[in-house]
């Protein structure tokens, strides 16, 4: 069985034991809610990497404690799961997670195929990627197009290709990051916030 399918089958069987003795509906529906917040944050990590790196880069924060969406539902998930148990065990648990989320780490980076490549791979990477589709990767105005049509894809190009100024106004006063806040694009708004 693959590391991150036992920290998985780790707190199903947790829980489902924890189901088995709890008195309360609600108590479950909670536990119910955070697992289900961990899962959809993982699948949205996934489905809205543009590449393996992404989706690593992502997958990582996760596990190493810098999403603090995945934090709080991990946090409320323990704290459901350890009420019943006394402190020791508590601890127990929690040094156990701690392990399986190495452990997951280092099967994730294991499954997404070699380390991430350094800064100027990745920009070399990004730059042929945008010539291939036809866009110059230090063409501004070609950047500033990108995102007002949501083309997340081209802008993480743009951006780790390192060829447009990010914080460069366009003919109305605009900055990408303007723009993007403008349409309402959270998700464009977060590839530009990390390119700065």
């Amino acid at each position: 069985m693959k590391p991150s399918r036992i920290l998985i089958a780790f707190l199903l069987a947790v829980h489902f034991v924890h189901v088995g003795a709890a008195d309360e509906a609600a108590e479950d529906e909670r536990m119910l809610g955070h697992l289900l917040s961990l899962a959809r944050i993982f699948a949205r990590v996934t489905a809205d990497s543009a590449d393996a790196d992404a989706t690593r880069r992502g997958i990582d924060a996760i596990l190493s404690g810098s999403n603090a969406q995945a934090n709080r539902a991990a946090s409320g998930l323990l704290e459901l799961i350890g009420a019943d148990l006394p402190a020791g065990a508590r601890d127990a648990l929690t040094a156990i997670g701690r392990d399986l989320a190495v452990v997951a780490r280092r099967e994730q980076a294991r499954n997404l195929g070699a380390p991430a490549a350094d800064g100027t791979e990745r920009a070399l990477r990004a730059r042929r990627d945008l010539t291939s589709i036809g866009l110059s990767y230090h063409d501004q105005v070609q950047f500033l197009d990108a995102v007002r049509r949501g083309d997340r894809l081209a802008v993480q190009l743009y951006v780790e290709g390192r060829g447009v100024r990010l914080a460069e106004r366009d003919a109305s006063g605009r900055t990408a990051i303007d723009l993007a806040r403008a349409a309402g694009d959270d998700q464009m708004v977060a590839i530009l916030l990390r390119g700065e």
